[in-house]
């Protein structure tokens, strides 16, 4: 899961500012130094405006990268700009443009830690939606993995059924043969082709009333036994078990089976 979600994280372009993040604390160090250092240099020597906006270096840099403590750096910076101009520059003459100019520290580095809090919340956000993406293509993929898995399982049950079925059904010592709805044959086995003495190819798609001569009324219930006669003398008698093979869930049917037995001739009853 979390490798997805790495991985949707990191498919984008890297955000410029975290790739500055672990030079923060040190700029944030330097520019409060040189902003200081300019600062005094500025109230030494008589001049008053510009120079404050130095502050702002090191009070964005926190509020970007630790909005939860830039207003500490605020307070402190106004604590150290008020005390700079008391005591290096004109003092208390400009007190209160210092404290208004220590009120927009405040006010800027809190719009920005707004900011940068609200950006903040969004990233996680996101994060947890790329997280529970991954979750969810990972459950996906197992699932469809298993469903697989299950498919192939099932498909090869039906091969080997269908293996099985051929083999029963063509080496079986009985007649064996299978018609539609509409009478006409649609499987026959080697022994049930022996029987008819014809082939399968010649027997597929015929009706089945020309082959085993009975009417669709003698068959009304399943299973049933029919004595077919031989149609003239000398010509072979069989009997035939003839049951429908039915969809279990529409109860319909869907094709007949019967499996027929030859009555012996009264000369192999002889031998």
């Amino acid at each position: 899961m979390n490798n997805a979600a790495n991985t949707m994280v990191h498919s984008g372009k890297e955000d410029p500012l975290e790739s500055l993040r672990k030079h923060a604390i040190p700029g944030i160090i330097v520019s409060f130094i040189l902003a200081t250092v300019t600062a005094i240099l500025c109230l030494y020597h008589g001049y008053t405006a510009i120079f404050q906006n130095t502050f702002y270096i090191p009070l964005l840099i926190a509020a970007l990268y630790f909005p939860r403590k830039a207003i500490i750096l605020a307070f402190f910076t106004s604590l150290v700009y008020v005390f700079l101009v008391l005591f290096i520059g004109p003092g208390k003459v400009l007190l209160f443009p210092a404290l208004i100019r220590g009120f927009f520290f405040f006010t800027i580095t809190g719009v920005t830690v707004y900011v940068s809090l609200r950006r903040e919340k969004a990233e996680n956000a996101l994060h947890d939606q790329l997280a529970n993406l991954g979750k969810l293509v990972q459950e996906q993929t197992e699932y469809i993995s298993e469903k697989l898995e299950r498919s192939n399982q099932l498909g090869d049950a039906y091969r080997k059924g269908n293996e099985y079925y051929e083999l029963l059904f063509k080496q079986v010592d009985t007649p064996i043969v299978i018609w539609n709805q509409d009478l006409y044959i649609t499987e026959a086995n080697k022994t049930f082709c022996a029987f008819c003495k014809q082939e399968q190819s010649e027997l597929i798609g015929r009706n089945i009333t020309t082959i085993l001569p009975f009417k669709r009324n003698e068959i009304r219930d399943f299973p049933v036994q029919l004595e077919i006669p031989g149609r003239a003398a000398g010509q072979r008698r069989s009997q035939w078990i003839i049951s429908n093979i039915q969809d279990r869930e529409e109860e319909t049917t869907l094709a007949y089976i019967a499996i027929g037995m030859e009555f012996p001739t009264v000369e192999n009853l002889r031998l």
